[in-house]
């Protein structure tokens, strides 16, 4: 006798959903919002592994990709100390840090959009709202996070009761399908369904994957035919013609072979972001439009994100983009001449430094190395017992950043203030110079990039736990504090591990 055994995802017909009135305010942009986010996706790599799906979306679709989108375009809107206030409540414990601040794989959350307040503003506006993660493990909200965020669904169609339903029978399957059909299409259909169950009501859709990509971004080519029958399908049905549509990912890849080069260092940095209107939004909003044009070619952060999509339920008309607050809106004009630090930006993840090859060798590189395993130890000292001491195995590269000497000498104009010509005659010295170390330690074979700022005055190191960063996987070697404190696990090589054979990655 033969079995057929397979789980099926859907949405639900909810009355109250569909009876919910539109109650939209004058400032409204009156669109749905679709959201489509992967893991681990450099603007480059979405190039290399989606080109049927990118022309469509670019050429077809007419949509714009912003060139120069920083780090972690995601939309959350929150810093991550605010994060663990905001859904903990508690301070952030001192070892209890993500290597490189991504709050999850699936970092591309709507922040305050996902509060209780605002989804109640949302559902009051007449939005029916979904939310499509394809991991319970790495979700959101789950992945080296502590406890539970929501005390209930947090929208109305929520996709994760699925996946943790699903997921202990993976096994059963191939890999990476569900039953006959790939997982990746599982979610894809499931925002299908929200189109088709909700066609005259505005939509509030987000969903993100993260399982092919995770680990190894390569395996996103055997996405690329069903992502772009998606595309064709829901622009074939109208579903977009009242709908912002938005592709981005949370940062570049961090594991794969390619991390370790410059290039993949690059890549890490600068994660793809593709957004695109309707035909009649390009003639009722033509400013937009050119702002966001303008836009692809300026810098933006995930902050940014965040604002402009609040926008769409509240849009402030004109005006160029006030570069002073940490987030600006798209769809106001972002001055050329906003920078990292303008835009707040820490050093470790700007892409568009001057960082100086320093000798690896040296007394300077010697002692931020040496700062710099100390710090990982003092992580994991809570649990010493459990976690071994790491020591250095070898510095791969080193490089540092000062002020330039232009910027310290410039002292005025001279030319009545028109800032044509300078008057470099000041004496201002550099009081921080930035180090930007790569090295492995022992035991585990722990690859890391750290940022170390030195405060000149005080002859004094520090480190920010936000700018390090593991570029390799660490496989089962935390597995003595992973459900402890899972954020000690890029730190953490379990002692009784050592007389044992190395443990494969993940």
């Amino acid at each position: 006798m033969l079995f057929h055994r397979n789980y099926l995802a859907g949405i639900r017909n909810d009355s109250e959903v569909h009876k919910r009135p539109q109650v939209l305010t004058p400032e409204s942009l009156n669109l749905d919002v679709v959201i489509l986010g992967l893991d681990s996706t450099s603007h480059l790599a979405w190039q290399r592994h989606l080109p049927k799906s990118r022309d469509y979306f670019v050429n077809v679709l007419n949509g714009t990709e912003m060139e120069v989108c920083s780090i972690f375009c995601f939309v959350f809107g929150i810093s991550i100390e605010h994060h663990y206030f905001l859904f903990f409540k508690i301070p952030r414990h001192p070892g209890r840090h993500h290597a490189n601040l991504a709050l999850s794989a699936s970092a591309l959350t709507l922040g305050d959009i996902w509060t209780t307040p605002s989804l109640e503003s949302l559902k009051a506006a007449g939005y029916a709202t979904t939310w499509a993660e394809d991991d319970a493990e790495l979700g959101t909200f789950q992945y080296r996070l502590l406890g539970k965020c929501f005390n209930n669904q947090p929208t109305d169609h929520y996709f994760r009761y699925f996946c943790v339903a699903a997921e202990p029978h993976y096994g059963d399957f191939p890999r990476h399908c569900q039953g006959s059909r790939p997982r990746h299409s599982v979610v894809l259909d499931y925002m299908y369904q929200t189109f088709q169950m909700y066609p005259q009501q505005r939509k509030w859709m987000f969903s993100f994957q993260s399982q092919l990509s995770h680990k190894d971004n390569n395996l996103l080519s055997y996405m690329d035919d069903d992502l772009l029958e998606y595309l064709q399908t829901i622009h074939r049905e109208k579903y977009l013609d009242n709908a912002v549509f938005i592709m981005l990912a949370d940062h570049g890849g961090r594991f794969s072979k390619v991390r370790a080069t410059e290039q993949g260092k690059q890549e890490e940095r600068l994660p793809y972001f593709g957004i695109r209107f309707p035909e009649w939004f390009h003639e009722k909003y033509p400013q937009i439009i050119r702002n966001i044009k303008t836009n692809s070619q300026r810098l933006t952060t995930p902050f940014d994100v965040h604002e402009t999509l609040m926008e769409i339920l509240h849009y402030k008309d004109g005006g160029m983009a006030d570069i002073s607050k940490r987030g600006v809106s798209m769809f106001h004009e972002i001055p050329a001449e906003r920078d990292c630090e303008s835009a707040q930006i820490d050093p470790h993840w700007c892409s568009c430094l001057d960082w100086k090859s320093e000798d690896v060798n040296s007394p300077a590189v010697t002692e931020v190395v040496s700062k710099i395993v100390e710090t990982f130890n003092n992580f994991t000292a809570g649990y010493r017992d459990e976690c071994a001491l790491l020591r250095l195995d070898k510095v791969i590269s080193a490089s540092s950043l000062k002020a330039k000497d232009a910027v310290l000498k410039f002292k005025d104009t001279n030319d009545g203030g028109r800032g044509r010509f300078g008057v470099m005659t000041d004496t201002t010295k550099a009081s921080r110079v930035l180090y930007q170390v790569t090295l492995v330690t022992q035991p585990g074979a722990g690859r890391f990039e750290v940022t170390v700022s030195l405060d000149i005055r005080k002859s004094q190191l520090s480190i920010d736990p936000k700018e390090i960063s593991r570029t390799n996987v660490y496989g089962k070697a935390p597995h003595c504090v992973e459900k402890k404190d899972a954020f000690l696990r890029p730190y953490c090589y379990c002692k009784d591990l050592l007389d044992s054979s190395p443990q494969p990655g993940p």
